[in-house]
């Protein structure tokens, strides 16, 4: 029997579901369905997206934890490096306006 959208919003994911966002690492994911219209639907986010990848659970589930280290590398690096330039700051200016 096929599956309506109906069925999609409680059925249990059968895909990791990858698609475009405009934050690094540019995508986001979640389990989720297709739909024939080649949507999917994504339950944990209530919505219809336009997939850029489909995986199994399994894999999608590791290739997810893999960009969500990459971002969480990519944002310790980031605040790393505006500390540093922040304390060259303090030592050329001082008495700059606003310390953050």
């Amino acid at each position: 029997m096929k599956e309506t959208p109906k069925d999609l919003r409680t059925a249990s994911p059968k895909k990791m579901i990858f698609w475009s966002y405009d934050q690094f690492p540019y995508m986001l994911a979640s389990p989720g369905h297709m739909d024939d219209n080649g949507l999917a639907y994504v339950p944990s986010y209530m919505g219809y997206f336009k997939p850029v990848k489909v995986m199994s659970l399994e894999s999608g589930k590791k290739l997810k934890t893999k960009l969500e280290t990459l971002a969480a590398e990519r944002t310790a690096t980031y605040s790393s490096v505006h500390k540093g330039f922040m304390a060259q700051l303090d030592m050329i200016a001082p008495w700059r306006r606003p310390k953050c």
